[in-house]
């Protein structure tokens, strides 16, 4: 998973989280990235392009606020992302309908979100900051 928003204080308090419960987190974006700037001992790169082309992540997960949001969705598309998830909570209208349109543009990505809490199941994986399964699933994966 790559983490958009990384260096953030809820992108860094949820990704600590979703390590613990397994995910593999593999860097993230933020202004601040750059060569060797890392954050939770991950690579921090300036944009998704860039971190996509050096990390191949399948997930991308969009910690921003709602204003920034379209923006980071719409670069994670242009990237080729096949999952990309937001969290942000009131994006405008006019953003949403700028996301749409680049979602039916192409084929490679797909969106959960904006506006969701995120995805965890039981093998590993938590996306965003969905937190009531976590304790539950990760007790069920030791127990197996």
């Amino acid at each position: 998973m790559l983490v958009q928003g990384f260096t953030g204080k809820a992108s860094t308090f949820h990704g600590e989280i979703a390590q613990k419960f397994g995910t593999n987190i593999v860097g993230g974006v933020s202004p601040k990235g750059g060569p060797g700037v890392t954050h939770m001992d991950k690579p921090v790169f300036k944009t998704v392009r860039e971190a996509a082309a050096e990390l191949k992540p399948y997930v991308s997960s969009v910690f921003v606020p709602a204003l920034l949001a379209a923006d980071a969705i719409i670069e994670a598309i242009e990237a080729e992302i096949p999952l990309i998830a937001a969290y942000a909570e009131g994006v405008p209208q006019h953003d949403q309908l700028r996301i749409h349109a680049a979602l039916r543009s192409q084929s490679k990505s797909r969106l959960v979100g904006a506006n969701c809490p995120g995805l965890a199941n039981a093998y590993g994986c938590k996306l965003g900051i969905v937190r009531g399964c976590v304790r539950d699933c990760a007790e069920r994966r030791s127990n197996q």
